[in-house]
């Protein structure tokens, strides 16, 4: 009989296998604890944008700077 991955996960999950790893994994370093902190989707497509935009400088007008700039000066202090 073959077993699929799907019926494997599971499996797995029902047995709170699936848990116990993703822990072993965040206790020995594998998983930084901001990976494993829900995000609301907002949050996800707004840390998503800021990767791309990081190292970009270069490729951004120099009107899509200015409003960059502008709105991280509102957060300055």
């Amino acid at each position: 009989m073959t077993v699929t991955v799907k019926e494997t996960m599971e499996k797995m999950v029902d047995q709170g296998m699936i848990d116990r790893a993703i822990d072993w994994l965040r206790d020995n370093g594998y998983l930084p604890q901001e990976d494993l902190e829900p995000k609301c989707i907002g949050e996800q497509d707004y840390e998503e944008a800021l990767d791309k935009l990081k190292g970009k400088y270069r490729i951004v007008t120099q009107e899509e700077e200015q409003t960059i700039i502008n709105l991280s000066k509102r957060f300055w202090k």
